[in-house]
């Protein structure tokens, strides 16, 4: 029996320092972010868990708690990334900028669940915060400004995409973003004219990209052709985008199949041959372009 007994009590001690794999907190960190970048996930969050239970203070609990949650980001489980970060602002202690992060981080995860309203009130505890960067409080006006188009707000959302704009703080590239989302809201209330009025004014801004300059081109052509069946103002725009070197390769597969588009749509069908032979030739086009290319090709009469 009291073999029996010293046998048990050593299968227990073992079983126990196989739970308590780690001695201190930083070798259980550092072992759950190699884990992260062996796309070890579940191994990961076990490890920033035991970190989390040996951190000797609040910033260490937070920083293991913050590497938790962000194990579900990766996953795009938004809705547990969202309770993981939920518990990160639980603590006080945690670094003001990871507690930031963790606030913008919370409000994406609700982006990314559609829950748009949470979002929004999510992002507007941002302002408040300390430490908080003018680049997290300007994508934050961005997302707020996005969750009211997708709640089909427009008007509001225009509104707030204006107050980027506004901001002589804001970087370029979400003043591009402003510009495209106002744009894309006058479409969606069938105000075309405004909507490239608005992409006009992202060609005449300074140290914009030339992905920029072709996203903005392909906008103004795409709204010529799409909605206001103007077809060679289309084409004119368009064959900007296929003039740039450095567009990007799926702007001018996009640009080259609306061209093709333009003639389809007014029946000259040895034009419409022409510009979709042109795109089965193109290295850029998308695959799925030249898939259907093939077959209107195949459909156009000879």
């Amino acid at each position: 029996m009291r073999k029996y007994l010293l046998a048990l009590v050593l299968i227990l001690l073992g079983q126990c320092a196989a739970l308590a794999a780690f001695s201190t907190y930083q070798e259980a960190y550092t072992s759950g972010n190699a884990k992260v970048k062996a796309a070890k996930l579940v191994e990961a969050r076990a490890d920033f868990t035991e970190a989390f239970s040996l951190a000797a203070d609040d910033v260490a609990r937070g920083d293991a708690q913050y590497a938790l949650a962000s194990t579900y980001l990766k996953e795009r489980n938004f809705t547990q990334a969202a309770a993981e970060f939920t518990k990160l602002l639980g603590i006080a202690g945690a670094k003001p900028g990871v507690r930031a992060v963790a606030q913008s981080q919370l409000a994406g995860c609700y982006v990314g669940d559609k829950k748009y309203a949470e979002a929004r009130a999510e992002y507007a505890k941002l302002a408040s915060m300390p430490n908080v960067t003018v680049i997290q409080l300007t994508a934050a006006q961005y997302y707020t400004a996005f969750c009211l188009q997708s709640e089909k707000k427009t008007d509001e959302a225009i509104s707030e995409y204006g107050k980027i704009l506004l901001s002589k703080d804001a970087l370029t590239a979400y003043k591009v973003l402003a510009h495209g989302g106002i744009a894309s809201c006058y479409i969606s209330q069938g105000k075309f004219a405004e909507a490239r009025a608005e992409q006009e004014k992202i060609l005449s801004m300074s140290n914009i990209t030339a992905a920029n300059k072709a996203g903005a081109l392909l906008s103004i052509g795409s709204t010529y052709y799409l909605y206001e069946k103007k077809h060679a103002e289309a084409r004119t725009e368009l064959a900007k985008i296929l003039a740039m070197p450095d567009a990007q390769a799926a702007q001018k597969s996009y640009a080259q199949t609306y061209i093709a588009g333009t003639y389809l749509a007014e029946k000259n069908n040895v034009q419409a041959r022409i510009e979709y032979t042109k795109l089965m030739e193109m290295p850029e086009a998308l695959p799925a372009h030249k898939t259907a290319a093939e077959k209107q090709l195949k459909a156009l009469p000879q």
